[in-house]
Order: structure tokens, then sequence, then C-alpha cells
């Protein structure tokens, strides 16, 4: 059966209007408790599933939250689709392209990329990462991959769930090493940058065009978010990944 279409609703409290949907019943098993990602106006919100989807359309116009709506609901129905199919396997292609989304966004910091400082604890950390040097548990390669999950899954796990897309654990571990290589480059750019080297950058054209088609649930393309300089030169454990648009 066919889900209703939902209306936007006005917050009694606020008059900020909202816009929520049920779970499709043979979904709700797998989807409570899960968190997804919907782009509204630009920006990316987060939503708890329940026995309903529930975001906030951050409008007090109707005709504003109407369109909204619109926006929205492909999206909605994305979500479900990625519980009704299994994990996905990327080609490395696929992979590779999706890590270049992580490049760019960084990278579009280069006309102020503040002091070669924070680039430099980066890259270090980045380093840690890739030889599980901060962590002293497990063989060498059980620190490696616990180091890059620490390290890139945030970003990883941000990308996957603006596209709604599910992807099986060998997908997974492809994921953190072409994300950690693409974010060391873009790291490393900007480090140029700050120093004042603008020469044009090259590496970009590695990367190919994303091709992870809606039938693979994929939401529409929109850009990433990026964590604030501090967060990023910190980042010696798995975080929120509460970031604004890239």
């Amino acid at each position: 059966m066919a889900l209703a279409m939902p209306s936007p609703y006005k917050h009694s409290s606020t008059g900020v209007y909202w816009l929520r949907q049920r779970v499709p019943a043979k979904h709700k098993a797998q989807a409570r408790g899960q968190t997804v990602s919907v782009m509204i106006g630009g920006k990316l919100s987060r939503a708890k599933l329940g026995d309903e989807v529930k975001v906030s359309l951050g409008t007090k116009d109707p005709a504003e939250a109407k369109r909204l709506t619109a926006e929205v609901l492909p999206q909605f129905n994305a979500i479900w689709d990625s519980f009704a199919n299994a994990p996905a396997r990327l080609t490395h292609k696929q992979i590779v392209a999706l890590s270049g989304e992580a490049y760019r966004a960084f990278s579009a910091l280069e006309d102020d990329p503040g002091d070669p400082e924070i680039w430099q604890r980066v890259r270090s950390a980045n380093e840690a990462a890739f030889t599980g040097d901060i962590l002293y548990i497990g063989n060498e390669t059980q620190r490696h991959e616990e180091a890059m999950r620490r390290r890139f899954g945030a970003f990883v796990d941000a990308t996957l769930q603006r596209k709604h897309l599910r992807v099986d654990e060998q997908t997974y571990g492809k994921l953190l090493e072409q994300f950690g290589k693409a974010m060391d480059e873009a790291s490393e750019l900007l480090h140029r940058r700050s120093l004042g080297d603008y020469r044009p950058d090259t590496n970009s054209e590695r990367f190919p065009p994303v091709t992870v088609e809606p039938r693979q649930n994929a939401a529409s393309h929109k850009r990433l978010t990026i964590i604030r300089f501090d967060q990023l030169a910190r980042r010696d454990r798995h975080p929120s990944a509460d970031w604004g648009p890239w």
C-alpha cells in the first residue's frame, strides 16, 4: 500500500513548519533507532527514526514550506528504498569518485586556508591513522583498520547518509582508504596554499564523476559539509560528523 502524501504542519508553539511521514510498516523494525540525513534548503538536517520521520522545514512561510516539502519527500522515499535493498558493493571507480567529493570540499577552502600549522597538524594526525600509531591494541592490521575508522569514518558515514546509501563491509573499508588518501591530498594542497603557493591543482583531475544512480539509493547530489579546523586537527576519536554545507 502506498504511503499517504504528507503535508507540512505548523508547530503550535513556534509557528515553524514541520514535515513528518510514517515509516513503512515493513521497514519499522530495521529502521527504528537509525539516524538519517536530509537536505532542506541547502542545509543538512538529521532525524532519528521511530514510528515516523520528522524534520523541521525551518520556515514560517506556508508557500516556502510547500516548496521545501516537494524537496524533502523524494529524500524520504530514498530512505525507505535504502532499507528495502541489500547493502551495495560499489566498484573501485565509484569509491574513488565518492572520495573526490571530500577532496573538492576541502580544496574549496583554498582562498583562505588559515595558518600552515593547522594543516601540518592535520597531516600528522592523518599519518598516525594510516600507520595505526594512535592505538596500542591488536595486531598491525587491526590497529590500522580501527585508526582509519576513527579518523575518517565520520566523513564516510556522512556521505553515505546524505546519499541514503548502505554499503557492505568490504566497500566500507575501501571507502575509508580512499577518503583518507583524498583528504590527506587536500590537506597537502591547503598547506601549500597557506604558504602562498597557488599553482594550478591538477590532482583533482584524478577523481571520476560520481555515478551512483538513484536506483542504488543515492539522493540528489548535494555538497558535503566541513568540520572546523580545530576539530580536524584534534581528530583522535570517532566524531559526530555534525557538519554544515560544504
